[in-house]
């Protein structure tokens, strides 16, 4: 038995694993949008980059986990607003492909406006 949380990140994997033919289904399964661009959201993306990328890689026959795709979303000028500023920069030259830093400014609510 998976604990919770793996059953959780596992569950859009699999649902665009059986997805078929239907790219904007398989594509809307596999975008993790993260709110908080602090350490836990940076940690987080990086968390799941790593876990798609490199952990669920060669699980599935018909999706590339590696093609999952990881936003996220800071209201504030930078993130790891906590750190120096040449970290977070560095942090930002680090992101790969799949993954995109959106700064929205302060929101009350999320929609799907902010998702490229």
């Amino acid at each position: 038995m998976r604990p919770a949380f793996a059953e959780a990140f596992c569950w859009p994997f699999e649902q665009a694993e059986l997805a078929g033919n239907d790219d904007a289904e398989r594509q809307r399964l596999l975008t993790f949008v993260i709110i908080g661009g602090g350490a836990t959201g940076v940690e987080m993306a990086g968390a799941i980059a790593e876990i798609a990328r490199q952990t669920l890689a060669k699980d599935f026959r018909r999706i590339d986990p590696r093609s999952a795709r990881i936003i996220l979303l800071e209201a504030g000028p930078r993130v790891l607003p906590t750190l120096p500023e040449d970290l977070s920069q560095q942090w930002q030259s680090l992101m790969g492909s799949g993954r995109r830093l959106r700064r929205p400014g302060r929101r009350l609510s999320i929609g799907p406006d902010l998702l490229p």
